[in-house]
């Protein structure tokens, strides 16, 4: 990682990344129609690769505003695992709120699966693609 790029994400405000990302998720998921008329199905199953990117990139988000505040520490297995199993209860959540709002939005249980999916492997990514010994 080059030194700007790092400077630039120590400037930034503690958990900044997360909420950004959580607050479009939100977005995303719980208001009736995010993208307005637009509607293209690009092929089946597509919106739960979206459902697994999405989940997943909150992870490696949550992961990167830690180890941003931490002077790029290496992240334990335990911490990554836990960022996991949030962001899938977060995408538990969402499922039922979606219900109960009324919004148009349908509970799906595959839904949740893909959410979790994405989590899981974006922890795993993450514990794989870090460094053995960050400087």
């Amino acid at each position: 990682m080059t030194t700007r790029f790092r400077k630039i994400l120590l400037e930034l405000p503690p958990w900044i990344l997360t909420g950004m990302t959580l607050a479009a998720i939100l977005w995303l998921t719980l208001s009736p129609r995010p993208f307005g008329s637009l509607h293209t199905p690009f092929f089946p199953g597509a919106d739960k690769l979206a459902h697994a990117l999405m989940f997943g990139f909150l992870v490696a988000m949550m992961a990167l505003d830690r180890t941003r505040k931490r002077n790029f520490i290496k992240l334990s297995p335990l911490y990554l695992i836990c960022c996991a199993i949030l962001s899938s209860l977060l995408g538990v959540a969402i499922e039922y709120l979606q219900e109960a709002l009324h919004t148009g939005r349908t509970f799906e249980y595959i839904d949740m699966v893909a959410d979790s999916c994405g989590a899981f492997a974006s922890a795993f990514i993450w514990l794989l693609l870090q460094p053995k010994d960050i400087e």
